[in-house]
């Protein structure tokens, strides 16, 4: 049985299973998407985008060179891809019951979401390729499919209910008397009070925190940005602060160490707080995610505050991303609908007859 490839998180040298297999030394395929992993890297790219780039990239390139072979008998270069080959690849995501896909078993087939996100990067890839001048043109143009219908994007939140359940498991005494228990509450806390993404909450030092006027500051897709959390979440803070002094030695702390740690004193990891989640999911008998508790905030606060504000508060680049949260909220328009005056209802104190009371007369 083949292996399954695994990736090293190493971004920029493409170390994944996918590359080591057999292939002719500075094969031009392999050098281009190496060169495009570390412009991307340079262009601030996120390290979850980067890891990414090179999965969907090394996927490609091993469907080029192996499953079909096109690197023997078309060539090494992405030039050598035409509209055809790019179509090809389209239908090898879609192709249903494959008992092996990227040279491994599978027991499933992609998601619609999954062949969406496979083609925005291989499209993202040619695109680089034809900017940088080493192809002439990109072979993945509108004719291209990787989606056979318009996809509407489902938002799954976290139900009022089931936060309940989460919250009165996170606020047991008997877990709060311990380090973990503090931290735990803080973080989900701070997740739904303030919508930060899970890559800008891992990113948070110490010096980031500004608990006096409840403020701080995180590294996230779109640069450093502030976010901010109500008196709430300022308590579990305050409590976490205080418990994680006790568990670094003095002498070793600085403003820049990390502000969210593990049990053993290390910085938490992006699979630390993964398990985190499972373990809070598993005892409060929900299903959850960390980013759905993003979602939770986005719904809730896009019946409060206007786009361009939600926007900020999330810290999306484009305002088209913030649009999202209010198109799957329908409720969200019926609300701002009732609290405002429509056109018709202006003009109804100035025509006499607009506005009947009592029973319409029968027409005669």
């Amino acid at each position: 049985m083949q292996r399954k490839p695994t990736d090293t998180g190493k971004v920029g040298t493409l170390s994944t299973f996918y590359l080591h297999l057999p292939a002719p030394k500075n094969c031009p395929f392999k050098l281009l998407i190496e060169k495009w992993l570390t412009y991307s890297r340079a262009d601030g790219l996120s390290e979850k985008t980067l890891l990414g780039y090179s999965e969907v990239a090394a996927k490609f390139w091993w469907w080029w060179n192996v499953q079909t072979g096109y690197s023997t008998n078309l060539g090494q270069h992405p030039k050598c891809v035409t509209t055809k080959e790019a179509r090809e690849f389209a239908s090898y995501l879609r192709e249903p019951g494959l008992t092996s896909r990227w040279g491994y078993p599978t027991a499933k087939d992609l998601a619609a979401a999954s062949i969406a996100s496979y083609g925005r990067t291989v499209k993202a890839f040619f695109g680089w390729l034809e900017r940088e001048g080493h192809i002439v043109q990109s072979p993945f143009n509108k004719s291209v499919k990787f989606t056979t219908r318009k996809q509407t994007k489902v938002i799954k939140s976290v139900s009022h209910d089931s936060l309940t359940l989460i919250f009165a498991n996170l606020t047991e005494p008997n877990r709060l008397i311990t380090f973990a228990g503090r931290r735990d509450l803080a973080i989900v806390s701070l997740f739904l009070d303030s919508g930060v993404r899970t890559g800008e909450l891992l990113s948070m030092r110490l010096c980031d925190v500004d608990l006096p006027n409840r403020v701080f500051s995180v590294k996230g897709k779109t640069g450093r940005r502030k976010a901010h959390f109500s008196d709430t979440a300022k308590g579990p803070l305050a409590d976490y602060l205080r418990v994680r002094a006790t568990q670094v030695k003095e002498e070793n702390e600085s403003p820049d160490n990390a502000l969210w740690l593990s049990t053993d004193g290390n910085s938490l990891t992006a699979c630390g707080l993964k398990s985190m989640i499972t373990r809070l999911q598993k005892r409060a008998g929900v299903k959850l995610h960390a980013h759905q508790l993003r979602h939770s905030f986005a719904l809730d606060m896009s019946k409060k505050v206007s786009m361009f504000e939600l926007r900020d508060l999330l810290g999306h680049a484009s305002i088209s991303t913030t649009q999202i949260y209010v198109q799957n909220n329908p409720e969200t328009l019926s609300e701002t609908y009732q609290r405002t005056v429509s056109p018709l209802a202006e003009l109804e104190p100035s025509i006499p007859g607009l506005k009947r009371r009592g029973r319409p007369r029968k027409y005669q």
